[in-house]
């Protein structure tokens, strides 16, 4: 009976051959595979937000711009036909080969493309590769090989600038995003508060509000547009927001100056019972721009947008602020970001001794612990913080009688 049982469970262990499966399964199978492939992109779009869309079209009309230059000069292994639509249709991506997307690293960079963006623009490049391979309409080889295909490593990134460097050519393309943020100091922010406040205007009594939100809070614009009308509790001397980014709805202390921009702000503009957003827009009719672009119409409950305090915030500090050039000379800061004075939130917050890196994490709304830390500048001396003695009297050699070797007393 013990070798019946036995013989019985191997048999189970046993797969079924193909030509044993039941035909309707097969078929089943083979329906279900289509409707998946079908809906490939649709799926990952849906799961992709605004920002990485854009981010995604930016890099595949680029790719389309290479393919293009390609095509008429004749240089790929391969004949190709015009390729206009490869963001809305993956079938398009039958004819892309590991060479063509190794190539459109090279041009980039011989297009003076950032390495940053060089390395942006080839992952969106991949992620549709990969979406194209599932779909079935690229080979699984090709897309092994066009996966191998490397980001460039810091290190890489900079001996490639320096090579550009010593060849004339530039490493950061004309009107493209800043180097680095216009880090803007404290007495700064005094200072533009106060001639905001001095004036007085409604206008600016909202931008001082605004200013106050995006400097002594690190709120994105996004969170500053979706504050609610009701985000403040003045008695208790909070205010409340979403952070969409990471999910979470936060209540922040008000800072001193907050509190007393916002009691100015619902004085001159008191809050309606049918206000939405906090802070409303202004009224625009339906534009369409010369190349083509419509602007929607926008009503004033819409409140302002991302795109409205970014345009207000470079206008403050075209108009208000000033930076050093390298000789010296002082002009207006016309490249002003409202990330700029969110960053220089966060740099001012992990300057203090003993910050707290997840109170940092909290305050600023970060998902992921490491961001904060890239906002701590280092110590002038490296190891200041690891010395327990007392500080020795600085002693250099010309305070130093000939002759005399001894070490500085410590």
């Amino acid at each position: 009976m013990e070798d019946t049982g036995q013989q019985r469970e191997e048999t189970a262990l046993v797969p079924i051959g193909a030509d044993q499966r039941p035909t309707w399964l097969v078929e089943a199978a083979r329906v279900a595979n289509e409707k998946a492939r079908a809906g490939i992109l649709e799926r990952y779009l849906e799961t992709c937000s605004d920002q990485t869309i854009r981010r995604h079209k930016a890099a595949i009309t680029l790719f389309e711009q290479y393919l293009e230059e390609v095509r008429k000069r004749g240089e790929a292994d391969r004949v190709l036909p015009p390729l206009h639509r490869l963001f809305d249709d993956l079938a398009h991506w039958t004819h892309i080969s590991f060479g063509l997307v190794e190539g459109f690293r090279e041009w980039m960079k011989a297009q003076e493309y950032t390495i940053g963006t060089i390395n942006v623009r080839i992952d969106s490049v991949k992620m549709f590769c990969t979406l194209a391979m599932k779909a079935d309409y690229l080979d699984a080889g090709e897309h092994a090989r066009i996966y191998r295909v490397r980001k460039i490593r810091p290190s890489e990134g900079r001996n490639i600038d320096e090579k550009r460097e010593a060849h004339g050519m530039r490493t950061r393309k004309e009107g493209s995003k800043k180097a680095s943020p216009n880090l803007v100091d404290p007495l700064l922010h005094r200072r533009l508060k106060d001639t905001l406040l001095a004036d007085g205007s409604d206008l600016a009594i909202r931008d001082l509000l605004l200013v106050c939100f995006l400097a002594d809070h690190g709120l994105r614009e996004g969170e500053v547009a979706g504050l609610p009308a009701q985000c403040f509790d003045l008695e208790r001397g909070t205010f409340t927001f979403y952070r969409h980014k990471v999910h979470k709805t936060q209540t922040h202390w008000l800072s001193d100056d907050t509190a007393m921009a916002a009691r100015l702000y619902f004085k001159r503009f008191p809050a309606r019972k049918d206000q939405q957003r906090l802070f409303e827009g202004d009224p625009r009719s339906v534009k369409v721009r010369e190349d083509g672009h419509l602007y929607r119409g926008k009503r004033k409950e819409d409140g302002y947008d991302k795109s409205s305090i970014y345009v207000r915030i470079r206008e403050l500090g075209r108009r208000y602020l000033t930076k050093t050039l390298p000789d010296g000379s002082q002009v207006s800061l016309d490249n002003l970001s409202p990330h700029d004075l969110r960053h220089s939130w966060a740099t001012e917050q992990a300057r203090k001794k003993g910050v707290n890196i997840k109170a940092l994490q909290d305050a600023g709304g970060w998902s992921n612990p490491i961001t904060p830390l890239g906002y701590i500048v280092s110590n002038e001396i490296a190891n200041d913080e690891l010395i327990d003695l007392p500080p020795a009297e600085p002693r250099s050699r010309r305070n130093r009688e000939p002759g005399d070797q001894r070490l500085p007393p410590s």
